[in-house]
């Protein structure tokens, strides 16, 4: 069955990658970014993140970008969650999270939400309907992206550790972003056991990121990131192993995660 769990702060997070089917970006005169992209439909219960991105070479905008935080408005333009980045963090090293909850911890109640990005290049906002389990989303799927300078807004899908194990359910073109805590400062490295080719594209991205609250502490660990698209359908298996890459034997341990693109 599909999981169908939130995702907690620390362990494994297995990101499903959407993209925005009716996305308009553009750089106003005075060279900032105004870039909206969705509708991304979640489940209450579920949790998602996004991310700045550039998807190639610099065309403009090519100043280092950082992030100054997350904020989410409801329908009526009120602001119900936010998530300050302080200091600011570049674009290269944020990931911003919600788990559907308001400033309170509340689980937030089914509509059309608003999820801003604020960087020094601009603001990149994601439309995003929640819904209640089960129930059919009212304004549909999304699947295409937009860009302004070549950057732009990726929104993720998250699960955590508990759901390892399980089947994860993708549609083609959906992406993949596991997530798994570690401390290389100890030698250990995750590294890629198996996976089923023929159904996911590996696609580049930071593939270890130290915790902001930690940097610049000696063994402070961080988390390691893998990331995928769909792209046929059919279904496999992806295993990640705990390991120091000039040791024999079996790992340290491993996780696994069962995938279906339908």
């Amino acid at each position: 069955m599909a999981v169908r769990k939130q995702a907690g702060v620390l362990g494994v997070l297995l990101i499903l990658v959407l993209s925005g089917l009716q996305g308009l970006g553009a750089v106003g005169s005075g060279g900032t970014v105004d870039l909206e992209v969705g509708v991304f439909v979640f489940e209450q219960g579920e949790s998602m993140a996004v991310e700045v991105r550039r998807d190639g070479d610099c065309t403009c905008l090519c100043d280092p970008i950082t992030v100054g935080g997350l904020s989410v408005l409801d329908g009526a333009g009120v602001r119900v969650f936010s998530l300050p980045c302080d200091p600011p963090a570049s674009i290269d090293s944020w990931i911003g999270r919600w788990s559907l909850i308001d400033d309170e911890g509340k689980e937030i109640p089914a509509g059309i939400y608003r999820v801003a990005v604020t960087t020094s290049a601009g603001e990149f906002r994601a439309v995003v309907e929640v819904a209640r389990p089960g129930e059919e989303a009212t304004r549909g799927r999304a699947l295409a992206r937009a860009s302004a300078c070549g950057l732009s807004l990726s929104v993720y899908r998250v699960l955590d550790e508990a759901d390892a194990g399980e089947r994860a359910v993708l549609d083609p073109r959906d992406g993949l972003l596991i997530s798994l805590r570690g401390n290389p400062t100890t030698g250990y490295e995750w590294e890629i056991e198996d996976e089923p080719g023929a159904l996911l594209e590996r696609i580049e991205g930071a593939s270890y990121l130290p915790d902001p609250a930690l940097a610049g502490l000696v063994g402070s660990g961080g988390t390691f990131y893998f990331r995928y698209r769909a792209t046929t359908v059919g279904d496999g298996t992806i295993v990640l192993a705990y390991r120091r890459p000039w040791v024999a034997g079996p790992p340290d341990r491993t996780v696994s995660f069962s995938v279906l693109v339908r």
